[in-house]
């Protein structure tokens, strides 16, 4: 999918909304650098910074499955 129509896809939502169009632009860029991995930190300083061990996406979604 191209990126500039991911973008623009993205803002239509927050835009309907009633945000204002530079915020729903700085979402849709958030949102597509995420896709990129701009989130991904293997040196734990998130964990670092909210005081806790962080917990994997996968592992969160087997403890919802298993109870």
């Amino acid at each position: 999918m191209n990126s500039n129509w991911r973008r623009q896809a993205i803002a239509v939502p927050p835009l309907r909304a009633g945000l204002p169009a530079d915020l729903a632009a700085l979402l849709a860029d958030a949102d597509a650098a995420a896709s990129r991995g701009a989130l991904f930190d293997d040196d734990g300083a998130l964990g670092r910074l909210i005081g806790r061990p962080t917990t994997s996406m996968q592992s969160l979604v087997a403890a919802s499955l298993h109870g």
